[in-house]
């Protein structure tokens, strides 16, 4: 299966009807992408859209190919108290990433993105196998498609957190996984949730 946010939406891409859809479509050979892309941008409130085809990754290559590719990577980086660190941005708690370089395999960009976006240091990768989302945004009309590659993490870092503000972070911070973990998902992205709990 493969799962793609499209604002509020998450758009499903799968052999077998979902139960949880809040709509299904019926995948054929003149599948209009583009207006459920359309449609589903629109969304206002977590909605589960469902496509259901035989062959799930020609189906995905064909969504994708209405978009532009970008890889970025990140990480959800624990401490020694069992702590995550999380990220303030645009009003939103998120957890650090970003943007592939020319020449850097995924788990370099993770380790590279944390440190500058939270100012720590210390890192190390727990896993080699990454956690993979994709979402979909626009920028000066362009219609993009990200791959995220998210790799859990452990840091003995215990100095000061210091936020990339050019980067519009504006908070960084250790998050206690009980009350205060809530609170933060209440207002983040649902695809920041699912990060949360496969790698957390």
């Amino acid at each position: 299966m493969y799962k793609v946010y499209i604002n509020h939406a998450e758009l499903r891409i799968a052999q077998q009807r979902d139960q949880q859809a809040y709509a299904v479509y019926d995948c054929r050979d003149s599948f209009d992408w583009k207006r459920l892309y359309e449609q589903l941008k629109r969304t206002e409130q977590h909605r589960v859209y469902n496509v259901v085809c035989a062959f799930p990754e020609d189906a995905f290559a064909e969504f994708a190919s209405h978009f532009t590719s970008i890889d970025a990577a990140g990480g959800l980086v624990t401490n020694q108290s069992g702590e995550l660190l999380m990220i303030r941005r645009l009003g939103k708690w998120d957890l650090p990433k970003g943007k592939m370089e020319n020449g850097e395999n995924p788990p370099d960009t993770a380790l590279r993105e944390v440190e500058e976006e939270c100012g720590i240091n210390q890192l190390t990768i727990k896993h080699t196998q990454a956690f993979i989302t994709y979402h979909t945004y626009e920028l000066n009309q362009e219609r993009i498609l990200k791959r995220t590659f998210w790799y859990g993490m452990q840091s003995g870092f215990s100095k000061q957190l210091v936020p990339q503000k050019e980067e519009g972070i504006t908070k960084v911070e250790w998050v206690s996984p009980d009350e205060t973990l809530e609170e933060k998902l209440r207002n983040t992205y649902q695809n920041i949730i699912d990060v949360i709990r496969a790698l957390g």
